[in-house]
C-alpha cells in the first residue's frame, strides 16, 4: 500500500468515445438543446450512438462538471 501524503491532486477519469463526440458537437452549438436534439444531430453527423448513451455520457459529465 502506497502510504505517500495526498497532495491535492486527483487523476481525471478518462473520458469515453461517445463523451468526447458529444463534448465536440456541443461546442459547435450556439444554443441550449436538449438530450434528444443532441441524439438528432449526432444520428445526422452519422454518429452511430443511442439515445440511452446520450443520456448516461451527458450525465458522467455533468458529474465532472464538464457541462
Amino acid at each position: 500500500m502506497d502510504n505517500k501524503p495526498d497532495d491535492g491532486k486527483r487523476m481525471k477519469a478518462r473520458r469515453t468515445r461517445s463523451q468526447i463526440q458529444i463534448l465536440d458537437l456541443l461546442k459547435q452549438l450556439t444554443e441550449a438543446v436538449s438530450a434528444q436534439e443532441l441524439y438528432r444531430q449526432l444520428r445526422q453527423q452519422q454518429v452511430r450512438m443511442g439515445l440511452a448513451t446520450v443520456h448516461r455520457a451527458l450525465e458522467s459529465l455533468k458529474l465532472e462538471v464538464a457541462v
